[in-house]
């Protein structure tokens, strides 16, 4: 039955995330196509001010899709179990417990694949765009790429592995937070959507508390000397070796804040549900 359930979310709501995927790719493209046409700067110090303002709102549009993409499996949360169409839902021959990893299986799935979108335009983009919005050396980017790749393991296979879970992780994360204000939303009556935008805020603080208490320890272990500051290589060996642990430790956190989100959203669908 969970396959069944999971089909039928996906028919019901691949619409909305491929338009959002589509525009985002005919943006990339119109952008890439642009600055194409657009020479690189050859004067030393030379800064093109519409290229940058172009490039930054192409990062506040691929960030509006991933943004939107949430928010509109978080709404259709809310319409399909807690408003009239509710009433169906849970006349369905299946646990809440199914309903709720149905929606957040299709809701991950969408999020995850434009997660690591993201990640191959941005990158890509970046170098590509550098040298059209000033004359500048690209290799500090080089070095920001190979202190990137220590960090995350050293080579692209272990950076691989310890991204692709940090990054389904942050994800479902994103989703379930959405998923848990909007089952809390249901205890506030008749403005049951203005509490769940405050009960968003109210979880989205706490566990950014949460995520930063897990982070403290590695965090507090950050003590620069003057022999590390003198040295670039020895700062990058220090530096990654701390962050690498502060990314571990809000993997962690994400998971935690995970199981807590779909165990608070299971028990008010099984026992406190308050339809419209």
């Amino acid at each position: 039955m969970l396959a069944k359930l999971i089909k039928h979310e996906w028919k019901e709501t691949w619409r909305i995330p491929a338009l959002i995927f589509g525009a985002i790719l005919l943006l990339t493209t119109a952008y890439m196509i642009y600055f194409s046409l657009c020479p690189p700067l050859t004067d030393r110090g030379a800064l093109h001010v519409g290229n940058l303002f172009l490039f930054i709102a192409f990062c506040f549009a691929i960030s509006a899709g991933d943004l939107l993409c949430i928010l509109y499996f978080g709404i259709r949360f809310y319409k399909n179990l807690s408003t009239d169409e509710g009433y169906l839902m849970h006349t369905l021959p299946v646990s809440p417990d199914r309903l709720l990893l149905s929606k957040t299986a299709v809701a991950t799935v969408w999020t995850y694949v434009y997660s690591l979108l993201l990640y191959a335009i941005i990158l890509p983009v970046t170098f590509f765009s550098v040298p059209r919005i000033q004359q500048t050396d690209l290799s500090f980017l080089e070095e920001f790429g190979e202190m990137m790749a220590a960090i995350l393991g050293g080579s692209p296979l272990s950076a691989l592995a310890f991204l692709l879970p940090y990054t389904l992780a942050g994800s479902i994360y994103s989703i379930v937070q959405l998923y848990a204000a909007a089952s809390l939303g249901q205890f506030f009556g008749r403005h049951k959507v203005f509490g769940s935008i405050v009960c968003y805020l109210g979880l989205h603080t706490l566990f950014g508390c949460v995520t930063s208490l897990f982070m403290l320890p590695s965090m507090t272990k950050l003590i620069l000397d003057t022999s590390q500051l003198s040295s670039l290589s020895s700062f990058t060996v220090y530096f990654t070796g701390m962050f690498r642990q502060v990314l571990f430790a809000q993997f962690l956190s994400n998971l935690a804040v995970i199981a807590a989100c779909l165990f608070l959203c299971h028990y008010i669908l099984k026992k406190n549900l308050n339809l419209d």
